[in-house]
Protein backbone atom coordinates (compact mmCIF):
# COMPACT_ATOMS: atom_id res chain seq x y z
CA UNK A 1 0.00 0.00 0.00
CA UNK A 2 2.97 2.29 -0.47
CA UNK A 3 2.17 5.81 -1.61
CA UNK A 4 -1.34 5.78 -0.17
CA UNK A 5 -0.57 7.70 3.03
CA UNK A 6 -2.57 10.69 1.79
CA UNK A 7 -5.83 8.74 2.11
CA UNK A 8 -6.84 9.46 5.69
CA UNK A 9 -10.35 9.40 7.17
CA UNK A 10 -11.64 11.41 10.11
CA UNK A 11 -15.06 10.71 11.62
CA UNK A 12 -16.89 11.92 14.67
CA UNK A 13 -17.16 9.27 17.36
CA UNK A 14 -20.92 9.72 17.13
CA UNK A 15 -20.79 8.54 13.51
CA UNK A 16 -18.51 5.63 14.39
CA UNK A 17 -21.03 4.44 16.97
CA UNK A 18 -24.10 5.10 14.81
CA UNK A 19 -26.18 2.20 13.52
CA UNK A 20 -26.16 1.44 9.80
CA UNK A 21 -25.75 -1.33 7.25
CA UNK A 22 -23.76 -1.14 4.04
CA UNK A 23 -22.20 -3.62 1.66
CA UNK A 24 -18.42 -3.89 1.80
CA UNK A 25 -18.02 -1.85 -1.39
CA UNK A 26 -20.48 0.82 -0.25
CA UNK A 27 -18.43 1.22 2.91
CA UNK A 28 -15.25 1.38 0.85
CA UNK A 29 -16.77 4.08 -1.36
CA UNK A 30 -17.78 6.13 1.69
CA UNK A 31 -14.29 5.91 3.17
CA UNK A 32 -12.54 6.65 -0.12
CA UNK A 33 -14.65 9.79 -0.60
CA UNK A 34 -14.25 10.82 3.05
CA UNK A 35 -10.47 10.58 2.73
CA UNK A 36 -10.61 13.40 0.15
CA UNK A 37 -12.05 15.85 2.68
CA UNK A 38 -9.65 18.23 4.41
CA UNK A 39 -10.80 17.25 7.86
CA UNK A 40 -9.13 20.28 9.48
CA UNK A 41 -11.45 22.72 7.74
CA UNK A 42 -15.15 23.12 7.10
CA UNK A 43 -16.00 21.41 3.83
CA UNK A 44 -18.02 23.41 1.29
CA UNK A 45 -21.56 22.30 0.51
CA UNK A 46 -23.18 22.11 -2.91
CA UNK A 47 -21.31 21.52 -6.19
CA UNK A 48 -18.06 22.92 -4.76
CA UNK A 49 -18.10 20.13 -2.22
CA UNK A 50 -18.83 17.20 -4.54
CA UNK A 51 -16.20 14.46 -4.37
CA UNK A 52 -14.89 12.42 -7.30
CA UNK A 53 -13.89 8.81 -6.63
CA UNK A 54 -11.76 7.39 -9.42
CA UNK A 55 -11.75 3.71 -10.32
CA UNK A 56 -7.95 3.60 -10.48
CA UNK A 57 -7.49 4.96 -6.95
CA UNK A 58 -10.29 2.75 -5.64
CA UNK A 59 -8.67 -0.34 -7.14
CA UNK A 60 -5.26 0.55 -5.70
CA UNK A 61 -6.67 1.11 -2.23
CA UNK A 62 -8.65 -2.10 -2.03
CA UNK A 63 -6.80 -4.52 -4.28
CA UNK A 64 -9.45 -4.67 -7.02
CA UNK A 65 -8.66 -5.04 -10.70
CA UNK A 66 -9.07 -1.63 -12.34
CA UNK A 67 -11.22 -3.04 -15.13
CA UNK A 68 -13.80 -4.12 -12.54
CA UNK A 69 -13.56 -1.07 -10.27
CA UNK A 70 -15.84 1.29 -12.19
CA UNK A 71 -18.68 -1.23 -12.31
CA UNK A 72 -18.24 -1.83 -8.58
CA UNK A 73 -18.35 1.92 -7.91
CA UNK A 74 -21.47 2.39 -10.05
CA UNK A 75 -23.28 -0.42 -8.22
CA UNK A 76 -22.14 0.85 -4.82
CA UNK A 77 -23.29 4.44 -5.43
CA UNK A 78 -26.70 3.18 -6.61
CA UNK A 79 -27.21 1.22 -3.40
CA UNK A 80 -25.83 4.02 -1.25
CA UNK A 81 -28.45 6.42 -2.62
CA UNK A 82 -31.17 4.98 -0.37
CA UNK A 83 -29.05 4.15 2.69
CA UNK A 84 -29.65 5.79 6.07
CA UNK A 85 -27.79 6.17 9.35
CA UNK A 86 -29.47 5.90 12.75
CA UNK A 87 -27.59 8.07 15.21
CA UNK A 88 -28.36 8.52 18.89
CA UNK A 89 -27.02 12.09 18.80
CA UNK A 90 -28.14 13.29 15.36
CA UNK A 91 -31.22 11.25 14.51
CA UNK A 92 -31.72 9.56 11.13
CA UNK A 93 -29.57 10.83 8.26
CA UNK A 94 -29.07 9.97 4.60
CA UNK A 95 -25.50 9.29 3.52
CA UNK A 96 -25.57 11.17 0.21
CA UNK A 97 -27.84 13.62 -1.60
CA UNK A 98 -25.97 13.76 -4.92
CA UNK A 99 -24.62 11.11 -7.31
CA UNK A 100 -23.36 11.32 -10.87
CA UNK A 101 -21.65 8.91 -13.24
CA UNK A 102 -18.86 10.58 -15.20
CA UNK A 103 -19.06 8.47 -18.34
CA UNK A 104 -15.79 7.79 -20.08
CA UNK A 105 -13.78 9.16 -17.14
CA UNK A 106 -13.76 6.04 -14.97
CA UNK A 107 -15.16 7.73 -11.87
CA UNK A 108 -18.26 8.62 -9.90
CA UNK A 109 -19.17 11.86 -8.14
CA UNK A 110 -20.99 12.01 -4.82
CA UNK A 111 -22.10 14.67 -2.37
CA UNK A 112 -22.41 13.82 1.30
CA UNK A 113 -25.64 15.04 2.86
CA UNK A 114 -25.36 18.28 4.89
CA UNK A 115 -26.09 16.38 8.11
CA UNK A 116 -23.38 13.76 7.52
CA UNK A 117 -20.64 16.03 6.17
CA UNK A 118 -19.87 17.77 9.50
CA UNK A 119 -19.38 14.32 11.06
CA UNK A 120 -16.33 13.78 8.84
CA UNK A 121 -14.08 16.54 10.12
CA UNK A 122 -11.85 17.22 13.09
CA UNK A 123 -14.10 20.17 13.91
CA UNK A 124 -16.03 17.80 16.14
CA UNK A 125 -14.74 17.78 19.69
CA UNK A 126 -14.39 14.00 19.68
CA UNK A 127 -13.20 12.34 16.50
CA UNK A 128 -11.13 9.39 15.32
CA UNK A 129 -8.78 9.31 12.33
CA UNK A 130 -7.03 6.49 10.53
CA UNK A 131 -5.32 5.88 7.19
CA UNK A 132 -7.15 3.83 4.59
CA UNK A 133 -4.04 1.77 3.88
CA UNK A 134 -4.63 0.06 7.23
CA UNK A 135 -8.03 -1.32 6.24
CA UNK A 136 -7.44 -1.90 2.51
CA UNK A 137 -7.17 -5.68 2.96
CA UNK A 138 -10.16 -6.14 5.26
CA UNK A 139 -12.70 -8.44 3.65
CA UNK A 140 -16.05 -7.54 5.21
CA UNK A 141 -18.20 -4.62 6.31
CA UNK A 142 -18.16 -5.93 9.89
CA UNK A 143 -14.35 -6.05 9.88
CA UNK A 144 -14.16 -2.37 8.95
CA UNK A 145 -16.78 -1.39 11.52
CA UNK A 146 -14.95 -3.29 14.28
CA UNK A 147 -11.67 -1.70 13.17
CA UNK A 148 -13.23 1.74 13.52
CA UNK A 149 -14.31 0.92 17.05
CA UNK A 150 -10.81 -0.37 17.78
CA UNK A 151 -9.20 2.81 16.39
CA UNK A 152 -11.56 4.86 18.54
CA UNK A 153 -10.51 2.91 21.64
CA UNK A 154 -6.82 3.50 20.95
CA UNK A 155 -7.49 7.20 20.45
CA UNK A 156 -9.82 7.94 23.37
CA UNK A 157 -9.89 5.08 25.82
CA UNK A 158 -6.27 3.97 26.08
CA UNK A 159 -7.06 0.80 24.19
CA UNK A 160 -9.70 -0.65 26.46
CA UNK A 161 -13.44 -0.37 27.05
CA UNK A 162 -16.45 -2.37 28.08
CA UNK A 163 -19.18 -2.54 25.48
CA UNK A 164 -22.64 -3.84 26.21
CA UNK A 165 -23.72 -6.73 23.97
CA UNK A 166 -26.96 -5.05 22.89
CA UNK A 167 -25.11 -1.80 22.18
CA UNK A 168 -22.64 -3.65 19.98
CA UNK A 169 -25.48 -5.36 18.13
CA UNK A 170 -27.08 -1.96 17.60
CA UNK A 171 -23.85 -0.41 16.23
CA UNK A 172 -23.50 -3.31 13.79
CA UNK A 173 -27.20 -2.95 12.87
CA UNK A 174 -27.81 -6.68 13.30
CA UNK A 175 -31.52 -6.49 14.10
CA UNK A 176 -32.73 -10.07 14.56
CA UNK A 177 -29.73 -11.62 12.77
CA UNK A 178 -27.41 -13.90 14.74
CA UNK A 179 -29.62 -13.78 17.83
CA UNK A 180 -27.70 -16.71 19.32
CA UNK A 181 -24.42 -15.51 20.79
CA UNK A 182 -22.54 -18.53 19.44
CA UNK A 183 -23.69 -17.61 15.94
CA UNK A 184 -22.76 -13.98 16.54
CA UNK A 185 -19.23 -14.98 17.52
CA UNK A 186 -18.89 -17.54 14.72
CA UNK A 187 -20.21 -15.48 11.81
CA UNK A 188 -19.54 -11.86 12.79
CA UNK A 189 -17.22 -11.10 15.68
CA UNK A 190 -14.52 -13.78 15.47
CA UNK A 191 -14.03 -13.45 11.68
CA UNK A 192 -13.84 -9.65 12.04
CA UNK A 193 -11.30 -9.83 14.88
CA UNK A 194 -9.19 -12.38 13.00
CA UNK A 195 -9.31 -10.19 9.90
CA UNK A 196 -8.20 -7.12 11.88
CA UNK A 197 -5.40 -8.97 13.63
CA UNK A 198 -4.09 -10.47 10.40
CA UNK A 199 -4.30 -7.46 8.09
CA UNK A 200 -4.17 -4.17 10.02
CA UNK A 201 -1.96 -2.18 12.39
CA UNK A 202 -4.15 -3.04 15.41
CA UNK A 203 -4.50 -6.15 17.55
CA UNK A 204 -7.91 -6.65 19.14
CA UNK A 205 -9.39 -9.04 21.70
CA UNK A 206 -12.99 -9.46 22.87
CA UNK A 207 -13.27 -10.95 26.34
CA UNK A 208 -16.85 -11.99 27.23
CA UNK A 209 -18.31 -10.58 30.44
CA UNK A 210 -21.10 -12.69 31.90
CA UNK A 211 -24.05 -12.02 34.14
CA UNK A 212 -24.91 -15.48 35.37
CA UNK A 213 -24.82 -17.77 32.36
CA UNK A 214 -25.50 -15.07 29.80
CA UNK A 215 -22.97 -12.85 28.06
CA UNK A 216 -23.79 -9.24 28.97
CA UNK A 217 -21.02 -7.61 26.98
CA UNK A 218 -17.33 -7.64 26.16
CA UNK A 219 -14.15 -6.24 27.60
CA UNK A 220 -12.46 -4.97 24.43
CA UNK A 221 -8.67 -4.69 24.44
CA UNK A 222 -6.76 -3.07 21.58
CA UNK A 223 -3.05 -2.47 21.07
CA UNK A 224 -1.11 -1.03 18.15
CA UNK A 225 1.38 -3.06 16.21
CA UNK A 226 4.65 -1.16 16.67
CA UNK A 227 5.63 -2.05 13.11
CA UNK A 228 2.60 -0.13 11.70
CA UNK A 229 1.83 2.86 13.91
CA UNK A 230 -1.66 4.36 13.63
CA UNK A 231 -1.67 7.93 12.32
CA UNK A 232 -3.93 10.23 14.38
Amino acid sequence: MAGLEKFKVSQSNSLIEASYTLTLNEKRLILCAASMIDSRNEHPEGPAGFLVVRAEEFSNLFGIETRHAYGILAEAVDKLWTREIKSVDSGDMRWIYHRKYLEGQGCVQIGFSPTVLPQMTMLNREFTSYQLKHIGNLGSFYSIRMYELAAQMVNLRHGRRYIDLQRLRQILDLGEKYANNKDLRKWVLDPAINDINAHTNLRMKLLPIREGRKIAGFDCVVVRDDQMSLVI
